[in-house]
């Protein structure tokens, strides 16, 4: 910091014409990278340490304020990319603000906000982007790519694209189909809806089956970002893949270049996990094998670790959630297989799809739907959607799962007792009682039945569950 750079005249002269600081000179040539990185460490008895590029109380948290230069530069590469997709999407999906109405908030995330609302008077879901902060990961990019990506996508496993607000960075907007049922995440961990296994592997045939689709398309797109909070459920109980705001297209699988961490980490495969930069579609394999187990055992994988103490257990220490020995065995073997840590030995998801499609038409699989005509989950037509892709589940709290399980065991008994001659006693004696590994987690053999519940109230058996399950 205190070197100074002299410009002597032509002749060799001792004359000083022109003195530079390091910084002045990044500044001037526009390596943007480098003002920051040296206005950040400028001496701390200097009074203009802070300058352009941090705020009053912002306790040496820089904002990125491009020199001239470096900002042209940024500013040419995106426009550049919005150029492009301005040419290369087609007409019907150019939209102006004035086809877009915007209504109340259903998700947020750095990228911006999620609105309920209007396009050309049918009901959808609109995405709006922040204005671009330089410095920051390109909104910009993902902008241009999600975009690209929607446009090509026509399948009714996926979320459906109605167009794209292109004329303005600072009002750039994504327009999709609604989906009145929510997120998956929110059916599971926030309303805590009991779902029968015959909407479970439809759920699961859905999703697999949109997956299928994006990795068989001519040039085949990485999600990158499966999870719970991107499954949305239609009002009859079908699922649909959806946020692509991580994903990319498929280069050759010979390139390095792949971003590190995209996604939420408590869903992330092992190799991107690590520090990669080169990995496949095995990687949403992956991703899908831990929202498939999510789905059967109805709770949240490594529910007792924050996300990144979740991906760290899988990645170092090769450690899975524990199987319920209620799931069927077929099943068993594809989360084995699918999670498996060498990417190579996953399967493809059209290996998978048979697989579901042959577990839900079983017989053991009917015994178990067939045990009650009770529905358990009606898809409501109007729940709030989730789609914030940077939403984090820490500092969530997930209720124990030894509470749940007692409370679908008392039901369970009740049932059992009200349609069969042998006593509770002997139904009890028979239970297999549940069994917690070395991470504190319940493999309830029960977890996964149809659980009929004849109540004439929703509120009356949320009480009654809270009012059956122990302290923990």
């Amino acid at each position: 910091m205190n070197l100074v750079a002299a410009v002597s005249d032509q002749n060799g002269g001792s004359e000083k014409l022109e003195e530079q600081t390091a910084l002045m000179w990044a500044y001037e040539k526009g390596h943007d990278s480098i003002v920051i990185f040296l206005k950040h460490h400028k001496r701390p008895q200097d009074e203009s340490a802070c300058g352009d590029y941090s705020q009053p109380g912002s306790d040496g948290s820089y904002v990125s304020v491009p020199s001239p230069l470096g900002k042209l530069r940024s500013m040419t590469r995106e426009k550049i990319d919005v150029l492009h997709l301005r040419a290369t999407l087609p007409h019907q999906f150019h939209l102006q603000l004035l086809d877009i109405e915007c209504q109340e908030v259903i998700g947020s995330g750095s990228f911006g906000k999620v609105y309920k609302g209007k396009c050309k008077g049918k009901t959808a879901a609109i995405k709006r982007y922040r204005a671009s902060t330089v410095g920051a990961k390109s909104d910009v990019d993902m902008f241009c790519r999600e975009v690209a990506i929607l446009s090509k996508l026509k399948s009714s496993y996926v979320i459906g694209f109605l167009g794209a607000c292109l004329d303005d960075p600072s009002q750039f907007a994504i327009v999709t189909q609604y989906i009145s049922g929510g997120s998956l995440y929110s059916l599971l961990h926030e309303q805590k809806r009991l779902i029968d296994i015959q909407s479970k592997l439809t759920i699961s045939i859905d999703v697999a089956k949109g997956m299928e689709y994006l990795h068989n398309l001519p040039q085949p797109i990485i999600h990158r970002d499966l999870n719970s909070h991107n499954i949305l459920l239609d009002e009859n109980g079908h699922a649909l893949v959806a946020d692509f705001g991580e994903s990319r297209f498929l280069r050759s699988a010979e390139e390095d270049n792949m971003t590190k961490q995209p996604g939420n980490l408590r869903w992330m495969a092992p190799e991107i996990f690590t520090q990669c930069t080169k990995y496949s579609i095995k990687a949403d394999v992956f991703s899908y094998s831990l929202c498939l187990w999510e789905l059967l055992a109805g709770e949240l994988p490594f529910a007792h670790l924050k996300p990144a103490a979740a991906a760290a257990e899988m990645a170092y220490h090769i450690t899975r959630p524990p199987i319920g020995i209620t799931i069927p065995k077929p099943i068993v073997g594809l989360l084995q297989v699918g999670w498996h840590a060498n990417p190579d030995d996953r399967p493809e998801f059209k290996e998978i799809v048979p697989i579901l499609e042959e577990c839900k038409q079983s017989q053991a699989v009917a015994m178990l739907s067939n045990s009650d005509t009770t529905p358990i989950v009606a898809f409501p037509t109007a729940l709030p959607m989730v789609t914030d892709r940077d939403s984090d589940d820490e500092g969530r709290s997930t209720p124990p799962l030894a509470g749940h399980v007692s409370a679908l065991r008392s039901h369970w008994e009740q049932e059992a007792t009200r349609h069969s001659d042998p006593p509770r006693e002997e139904i009890r004696r028979h239970l297999p009682f549940p069994q917690i590994d070395k991470n504190g987690y319940v493999s309830d053999p029960l977890s996964t039945l149809r659980i009929p519940i004849d109540l004439p109230r929703q509120d009356n058996r949320d009480s009654r569950d809270r009012s059956q399950s122990p302290n923990t």
